[in-house]
Order: C-alpha cells, then sequence, then structure tokens
C-alpha cells in the first residue's frame, strides 16, 4: 500500500531518531518532512500540510505540548503522535485532552510507530473517503 500522496512531518532535535523514523516512514511510502526544532516545525506544518505530525515532548527551543497549542489556536487539528523519553502521566493526560492521538515512549518499536500511525490516520482516512 502506496502513501505517497501522505506527508509526516517529524519533528525531533535528535538526529538518530529523525534518521531512523525518515528511514521507516520512506519505506512505508509515506513523504517526510524533518525539523530539529519547534521554529522549524511551525513553518514545515504551515508550508507542507502534513497528514500527521510525530512530536517530540522535549524540544530545544520549546515543548511539543506549546507546538500544539499553537496549531490548535490557529485551528489546525492534524493528527499528532507524542514521542517522549518521559512517561510522565501528566504529560500523557494534558496531551491527551488537547487531541494528541497517541504516545510513543523512546526508545520505540518500528512496529509501534508504524501501529500507532495507522491508528491514527485511520480516522482522517475514513473522514475524507466519506467526503469524496
Amino acid at each position: 500500500m502506496t502513501h505517497s500522496k501522505e506527508t509526516i512531518l517529524v519533528i525531533d532535535d535528535s538526529e538518530p531518531i529523525r534518521a531512523k523514523l525518515n528511514h521507516q516512514l520512506s519505506s512505508l511510502g509515506y513523504h517526510v518532512v524533518l525539523a530539529e526544532n519547534g521554529r522549524q516545525g511551525l513553518a514545515a506544518v504551515r508550508h507542507d500540510n502534513p497528514v500527521l505530525l510525530l512530536l517530540d515532548y522535549q524540544l530545544p527551543d520549546t515543548t511539543g505540548l506549546d507546538i500544539l497549542r499553537k496549531l490548535r489556536a490557529e485551528d489546525n487539528n492534524v493528527p499528532v503522535l507524542l514521542m517522549t523519553a518521559e512517561g510522565s502521566e501528566r504529560i500523557a493526560v494534558t496531551a491527551f485532552k488537547m487531541g494528541v492521538r497517541d504516545y510513543l515512549i523512546k526508545p520505540f518499536e518500528a512496529s509501534d510507530v508504524s501501529n500507532a500511525i495507522d491508528r491514527a490516520l485511520r480516522e482522517s482516512r475514513l473522514q475524507a473517503e466519506k467526503e469524496l
């Protein structure tokens, strides 16, 4: 199954994680855009119109939740998977209240990522099919 028209934006300050996700998502047929901080990430969301965001919680210039707040304030409801090394329930609860679709705790397996993406995009794909 090809996802060539679907863009996924990865916002993470870790080069190895960006490289790993870029390789994995590209091999699944997605167009991948990478950003290493919040400023680049927000610009990429506006420029590339991704179908999904893989968003790191802790970035050098902001937090994933702050990015999420900015997007929601602009009425951008792109599905988001939050990635974090901290398994904090408080962060998870706040993130889900803000509409995060899933939560990946680092280090994660490739199968965790692809399953989370499939779940997150299932709803928006069904919605798109209804609108056809």
